[in-house]
């Protein structure tokens, strides 16, 4: 059975660091993009299992991706999780996803990761 696939979408390097460590102790192959842009290129050449996402970036933003996202027939339905620092996480995402506030806790992290995972194919 093939690896689940994982993009961590962050640009600040430990964060992202740390990201990719608990979605690998997931028992996922991690991929990384430090922007939207980039995260959507990679998307669209192989499509992960889910997506870790943060709001703020430069380029393109985590709100930005998510719109393009939502309209894209092929991206639509893949899972995402939004973790960021956004204080009003609720208003600023348009469509409902799990999202988790930094600082976060790594075991809820990795629940989470699990959680989603899980439901991949279900």
């Amino acid at each position: 059975m093939p690896e689940n696939q994982v993009l961590v979408v962050e640009d600040h390097i430990p964060i992202a660091t740390l990201l990719t460590v608990l979605a690998e102790r997931c028992g996922a192959q991690v991929s990384r993009a430090d922007n939207g842009r980039t995260a959507l290129e990679m998307m669209r050449r192989q499509r992960p299992d889910l997506v870790l996402l943060d709001l703020t970036m430069p380029v393109m933003s985590g709100q930005e991706l998510l719109a393009i996202m939502e309209t894209d027939p092929g991206l639509r339905d893949i899972p995402v999780a939004v973790i960021t620092t956004s204080e009003n996480v609720d208003e600023v995402l348009e469509r409902r996803v799990p999202h988790l506030r930094k600082p976060f806790d790594p075991a809820e992290v990795q629940r989470l990761i699990t959680q989603m995972l899980a439901g991949v194919g279900a």
